[in-house]
């Protein structure tokens, strides 16, 4: 709405655990002084987590599963989502797709924003560019009861949103995930299956 009110065209999305590079700056420079006349609802690096992986740009199948893309390649309008972190957006894309959902106010805003875009048909461009970024749901040792909570109830809203086999998947995925958190932290493994069988986390 600020943004709007200032007649700012884009906003620049960084958490303060990502580090870029002027790699990123150049490319994503050149897009936005392109003068495009049909601009893309959002710009989005490549992006790399702790462990040297690419995280993002994904796809999200059916049954809710997000796998990324191949560095080079090319991403299909159906399915694509990024994380939030490095993404440029579009004001007015932005707009078009907002309120956000009261469920979600942390967590996979960023999948569902990228969800909306592709149902919208709104244009995403991948930069040739890779930052950094800390993930912390891939070391869920250091996360707190209360943060974990908050993501499993942010990626159930999600999954229903994806149909029935995403939403009925869901505590399948959830009980695997239990289990190899077993292999090296009992006290999360404890604890998502306790989301599973408390009323006040419902995954379904």
């Amino acid at each position: 709405k600020i943004a709007a009110e200032l007649d700012i065209k884009w906003l620049w999305l960084l958490d303060q655990d990502s580090v870029v590079n002027s790699d990123f700056l150049h490319s994503a420079g050149r897009w936005l002084g392109s003068g495009d006349v049909c601009p893309p609802a959002a710009l989005v690096p490549w992006v790399r987590d702790q462990r040297g992986r690419i995280i993002s740009p994904s796809k999200v199948s059916k049954l809710g599963i997000i796998r990324p893309l191949r560095r080079g390649q090319a991403p299909s309008l159906r399915g694509f989502t990024a994380i939030a972190s490095g993404a440029i957006v579009h004001v007015p894309s932005l707009r078009e797709i907002l309120p956000v959902p009261r469920e979600l106010w942390l967590d996979y805003v960023d999948h569902w924003m990228f969800l909306r875009m592709a149902v919208l048909h709104k244009r995403v461009v991948v930069l040739d560019s890779i930052i950094s970024h800390v993930l912390s749901i891939s070391e869920p040792v250091g996360l707190s009861s209360e943060r974990m909570h908050s993501i499993i109830k942010a990626e159930r809203y999600f999954n229903s949103l994806l149909g029935p086999s995403a939403r009925g998947l869901y505590p399948l995925r959830l009980t695997a995930r239990a289990a190899r958190y077993a292999m090296g932290d009992r006290r999360r493994a404890m604890m998502l299956l306790a989301l599973l069988l408390r009323k006040r986390y419902p995954v379904c």
